[in-house]
């Protein structure tokens, strides 16, 4: 398991996974996954 500085060993997604849908309803897009951050990227957060 993972943890972060803090002893944090969840993090919530709800939050992005809710904007992701009303833009793929509402607009037909998928554009927030461009701002995502990479796998890669968080394994170094989180790993340190």
């Amino acid at each position: 398991m993972l943890f972060l500085p803090g002893g944090v060993r969840r993090v919530s997604v709800g939050s992005a996974l809710l904007r992701a849908a009303k833009e793929m309803q509402e607009r037909g897009t998928f554009t927030f996954a461009e701002e995502a951050v990479s796998f890669g990227e968080l394994m170094k957060i989180f790993q340190g």
